[in-house]
Order: C-alpha cells, then structure tokens, then sequence
C-alpha cells in the first residue's frame, strides 16, 4: 500500500466535537452508564458520532476507496470473515482509535461490562466493514477477538443487514441455542453506536438494498491475555449454560 495521506484531517483525532453532546456531558459528569440504553443482556446502544462526523467518516473512505483505485493497490481487510472493509491504521488512524478507545471504549464498558476486563482495555484492532449489493451482504454467526467491541454505524441508506444477537457463550456451549431473553436484532442508524462483549455471539443478516458502513473497534486487554498465555486471543468467558 502506498502512503495515504488523510483528506479530512480533523480524523487523525479525536475531539469532543466529534461526539454526540449527550455523551460528553455523560463522561465528564463521570457517569457514563447514563447514555447507555441495555437493548439484551450485555448489549448497550447509545449515539457516539454527530451527523457531521459521519460525514467526514465517509467523505475520507470515499477518497480512500479512489487512492486504492488510482494507485492499484488492494487496501488489507478486516478480518478472515469480511472481503469489503480496510484496516484503519492504512488510513494512518491508529492514533486516534486509541483516543477513541481511551476517551470513550474503556469508560463506557468498565460501567457496563466489568467482568469482561473492560478497566484494563489497553490497545484495538479498528476496522470499517461495509455491507453492499455487489460485495459482502451478510454475516455468519461468530464471535469477535474481543474483550469489548464496539460497533458504530457512519451512513449510508439500506435495506436489511441488521445485527443479530444470540448471547455470551463459552468454547463447550458455543453452538447451544440461544433463549428469547438473549436474543436482539439492531438496525442500525448513522451515529448510533452498540457496546457489547466480544464473546456474544451476533451475526448480520441479509442486505436486501442499498449500503452500510460501520466502524468496528475490537478492544482488547494485553494484561487479561498475558495471565491466559494466549498472544492472540483470551479464552472464552462462562455462560449461563455452564451455571
């Protein structure tokens, strides 16, 4: 890849400018659970970006997608499960997803999500993902190489391609069924953000029409992950299941 040199320059940080008033009186009142509405158990909805912010997200990705082009290279994908998307450090934005995670991830989810090493948070594996005709249309059931991610929607106007819930599974319990309290289906709107383990379980549906962009930050704990001897990934949490 080519250097690429950010158009919207304001994205290389994180300014409170960028968030949604309501969350930035919430974390400066040290009270961050308050914006967070509990849609299933451990699955938070709350607005993250402004409309404005958005806009810069996907005014930048266009631009991207255009020097990929231009320069005939390949941008890197997200993950093994997404063939449509970009890794953001290509973008130069590994700085300001560890502002994100520091200024919003890890309070957020040390109100909400403790028990999944949510205080010790301490670096991101930041991606967008996007769902079109064409390209990638939907999700299969996983889990994430997460303690916490968060998942925000920055645009477009489609059909379909909601997120899925199934709820938090260890490695032994992980096909089991899920019951109608762990179950939620979020469609997503521009702004809106969802906090949650990385060990539930979700999945995307069918895009039907038009396109979604999300930005994924998987937020992990070196500390938790050092104490497994795993460098890569945690293990499982315990479920109900194992009770």
């Amino acid at each position: 890849m080519r250097a690429y040199r950010l158009r919207q320059p304001l994205l290389a940080s994180l300014f409170d400018s960028m968030l949604a008033p309501s969350l930035v009186s919430a974390l400066d009142a040290d009270a961050p659970s308050s914006v967070l509405e509990e849609r299933a158990p451990g699955v938070f909805e709350f607005v993250l970006f402004t409309e404005k912010t958005c806009q810069l997200w996907l005014r930048e990705l266009h631009a991207f997608e255009h020097h990929c082009a231009r320069t005939n290279t390949k941008p890197t994908r997200p993950n093994s499960m997404n063939a449509y998307g970009v890794v953001l450090s290509e973008l130069s934005l590994q700085y300001a997803m560890d502002d994100l995670l520091a200024r919003c991830v890890r309070p957020l989810a040390t109100a909400v999500l403790a028990t999944h090493h949510a205080a010790t948070l301490d670096h991101q594996h930041a991606f967008v993902v996007d769902y079109a005709v064409g390209g990638d249309r939907s999700l299969d059931l996983h889990v994430d190489d997460s303690e916490v991610t968060l998942n925000v929607c920055l645009g477009w106007e489609f059909e379909g391609a909601a997120v899925r819930f199934e709820g938090v599974r260890c490695e032994d319990h992980r096909a089991d069924p899920s019951d109608a309290s762990e179950r939620f289906e979020w469609t997503p709107q521009p702004g809106s953000a969802l906090l949650h383990a990385g060990a539930n379980r979700h999945c995307v549906t069918e895009l039907r029409d038009g396109r979604r962009t999300n930005l994924i930050v998987w937020a992990r704990s070196a500390k938790h992950r050092r104490a497994h001897d795993s460098p890569h990934s945690a293990p499982m949490p315990a479920c109900r299941r194992c009770g």
